[in-house]
């Protein structure tokens, strides 16, 4: 007696490394001429930290914040702003849409498994931040005429690209949970208070007394500290204790983003 191919046990192979490797790499091309395809979203974000610069730095060039010129502080910490910014946006209302449009359920059909799917919407944000960051360096240079040297400029494109990593992960979790049309208010409502909080968008010292209680605990100020440690400001301690609190919010919301793509699964795939 024959046993015919469909009475045979089915069973699911894993793609080989090589195979998992060409997935992320086509993906994350994917993705990347996706986001270039968005001009509308695009372009602001890149432009955004640029301009505030051209209104809040230029007309204090002739002041000093913390000991440094105002320029090049107003530059760093508009940079610490744009981590925030890509980190965030990019990723919440990116992967709420697909959610909201099944393209994230198909994909469920594909071998395309969680690392590949992560991985090729991390790189694309991060190229995106470092596309904001050189052009705000650029309009620095040219209109404030800020000078550095070149291993400060490299180090601090990044730490900067660094800090974006945990709101890469906050995003994440966000987009995960929210609607497309919840996922930008929530985004908004984080990174708005966030940045003035931290000292981002306005000089902590200019800030009310208990804000500045409250910002040496928000990974926004630790971003924005080390950012104006590498251009000279003197924080009179060391540097372990920010970089540890940036890992620890790192953690928390690679938990976080964890948490919510597992409850996503679960309702979704069930």
């Amino acid at each position: 007696m024959t046993t015919h191919a469909i009475d045979q046990p089915q069973t699911l192979t894993t793609p080989s490394l090589s195979t998992r490797r060409s997935l992320f790499v086509y993906a994350t091309y994917c993705e990347t001429i996706k986001l270039l395809r968005t001009p509308g979203f695009v372009i602001p974000s890149l432009l955004f930290p640029s301009l505030l610069f051209l209104m809040f730095g230029l007309p204090n060039l002739n002041s000093h914040v913390q000991g440094v010129g105002a320029g090049a502080y107003i530059m760093v910490s508009f940079g610490g702003y744009i981590t925030m910014l890509i980190g965030l946006m990019v990723f919440s209302t990116g992967l709420a849409s697909e959610r909201a449009q099944g393209w994230a359920r198909l994909l469920k059909a594909t071998p395309l498994d969680t690392f590949v799917y992560f991985g090729s919407k991390f790189l694309p944000s991060l190229f995106m931040g470092l596309l904001s960051l050189l052009l705000l360096f650029l309009v620095a240079c040219l209109t404030a005429h800020i000078i550095l040297a070149p291993g400060t400029w490299l180090l601090l494109s990044i730490v900067l690209l660094l800090g974006t990593i945990p709101f890469i992960l906050l995003g994440f979790g966000i987009g995960s949970l929210a609607s497309p049309s919840v996922a930008p208010a929530v985004a908004n409502i984080i990174y708005m208070p966030l940045s003035f909080a931290s000292g981002l968008l306005i000089p902590l010292p200019s800030l009310p007394g208990f804000v500045q209680t409250l910002a040496p605990y928000l990974p926004g100020y630790q971003i924005g500290q080390l950012g104006h440690m590498l251009i000279g400001v003197s924080g009179g301690g060391s540097i372990w204790p920010d970089i540890l609190w940036l890992v620890g919010y790192t953690l928390l919301f690679a938990v976080f983003a964890l948490y919510a793509y597992r409850v996503d699964q679960v309702r979704n795939y069930v």
